[in-house]
């Protein structure tokens, strides 16, 4: 498996930090507040996106990551938290 898992403490995602992952399959995001993305931080929407096809997110904030990371993943593809196991 393919991931990339976000600490609790994260706070932002640079400008095109995971532009161009291509085989990530698996994001896990713990922070309980959402972080700030910079722009295009999972690619520019097209052909060079970051497109997991599971993102993990606490059990609570499902609408909250689904506005923020619309881009990357719809909330079809969010799986609880508390059901990851790293």
């Amino acid at each position: 498996m393919r991931l990339v898992e976000f600490s609790t403490n994260l706070i932002s995602i640079g400008s095109a930090a995971l532009s161009g992952c291509y085989l990530l399959e698996v994001a896990v995001f713990k922070a309980r507040i959402m972080p700030t993305l910079g722009d295009y931080a999972f690619g520019n929407g097209g052909s060079n996106s970051t497109r997991p096809s599971i993102v993990y997110v606490p059990d609570d904030l499902f609408n909250e990551y689904a506005v923020a990371i619309w881009n990357i993943a719809d909330i079809s593809k969010f799986r609880s938290l508390s059901t990851y196991e790293s």
